[in-house]
């Protein structure tokens, strides 16, 4: 598959997401606190393993580090490493709840934003030569 525009250029760098998939409810955990309990609809997991070629032209500078969070109810691990010319990507998260009282809120809150930020992280790729980039609407 490609995607057109998926990596930023910086100089002779390429930042690519080492997680295609990245946290779907940004916004579900943006207030500071909650007045109702949460209701999660059910329990879940995402299991993902990401491939990404590396173009010829580049070598891989940095991969991002090993992520963990966990609660008694959720787990998340993103581990990324390089293997036979491609960034692989694993990506595990477990979430065992359905309903959670007001108190357990800055928990869900401090967990799931680790789980954003780890899903935000980017592998460096340094160009051998001139970076030439799409530009994009």
């Amino acid at each position: 598959m490609e995607v057109p525009a998926y990596a930023s250029v910086a100089g002779k760098r390429l930042l690519v997401p080492a997680s295609l998939f990245q946290f779907r409810h940004k916004d579900a955990f943006n207030q500071p606190d909650r007045k109702y309990p949460l209701y999660f609809p059910y329990a879940f997991a995402e299991l993902d393993t990401v491939k990404f070629k590396i173009p010829d032209s580049f070598s891989m500078e940095s991969v991002p580090q090993q992520q963990d969070a966990r609660l008694p109810y959720a787990s998340y691990r993103s581990v990324s490493k390089m293997e036979n010319n491609q960034l692989v990507t694993q990506r595990v998260l477990y979430f065992n709840v359905i309903f959670s009282d007001v108190d357990k809120f800055p928990e869900l809150k401090g967990f799931f934003g680790k789980v954003q930020a780890a899903d935000e992280q980017q592998a460096v790729l340094k160009g051998r030569g001139t970076v030439n980039a799409e530009k994009s609407n």
